[in-house]
């Protein structure tokens, strides 16, 4: 299995290896008490404890860049998060997207990819759903 830089046509864009994208943790300080004890146990739970770091890393295939984690042994296999390995090595920079904008963003522009890709739909619905659709994420929370 191998893994593909998307290239759009945009300058300096040869240096650039994947596209990646990273999920925080955060705990809403208007939860009630009890809900904020149970979220830092689940912390807990997920930075220290063997079991969900092997859940984590080897069943769900994911990187972490807890030093914890990096510290007990722990790193996927997962062969796209390796292949991202080979291109920083070559001096690629990751490109990053802080968070998504939505799930409906998400959605619209997979769907979009998916009828592009079936030959149903047209790559400027592509352009547009990614395009439009992150301009009008933006709008709403900014």
């Amino acid at each position: 299995m191998g893994v593909l830089p998307i290239y759009m046509g945009v300058k300096g864009e040869e240096n650039a290896g994947l596209t990646v994208s990273f999920l925080y943790f955060a705990m809403n300080k208007n939860a009630s008490e009890k809900d904020q004890k149970a979220t830092k146990q689940f912390l807990d739970y997920i930075l220290n404890d063997d079991e969900a770091r092997d859940i984590i890393t080897n069943e769900a295939g994911f990187e972490t860049p807890f030093k914890l984690y990096a510290k007990a042994g722990y790193q996927t296999k997962n062969p796209i998060h390796r292949a991202n390995d080979a291109y920083a090595k070559a001096d690629k920079y990751d490109i990053v997207i802080y968070p998504l904008p939505s799930t409906q963003w998400v959605l619209t522009l997979g769907n979009a990819m998916l009828e592009y890709a079936q030959e149903t739909g047209t790559w400027d619905t592509v352009h547009d759903a990614f395009v439009d659709g992150w301009a009008s994420e933006y709008k709403t929370t900014h």
